[in-house]
């Protein structure tokens, strides 16, 4: 049983790292959210849609220094 919780606090630390609700990586207990969708929501709003911004900026950079 305690392999069990060592698995899942890895988990949850590596969910936590990369910005994803543990409720999404199937941790049992990590109910944060009121379902799955609100979850999956907050997955989008938090997580990936700042990178993909942050990747817009990088290309629109990038772009921009190549039309000089």
């Amino acid at each position: 049983m305690d392999w069990l919780g060592g698995r899942n606090v890895a988990a949850r630390d590596i969910a936590l790292a990369f910005g994803v609700p543990a409720q999404l990586v199937g941790i049992p207990d990590a109910q944060t959210y009121a379902n799955m969708a609100e979850a999956r929501m907050a997955l989008y709003e938090e997580t990936v849609l700042p990178l993909v911004t942050r990747v817009i900026a990088g290309f629109d950079h990038w772009f921009k220094w190549c039309t000089r």
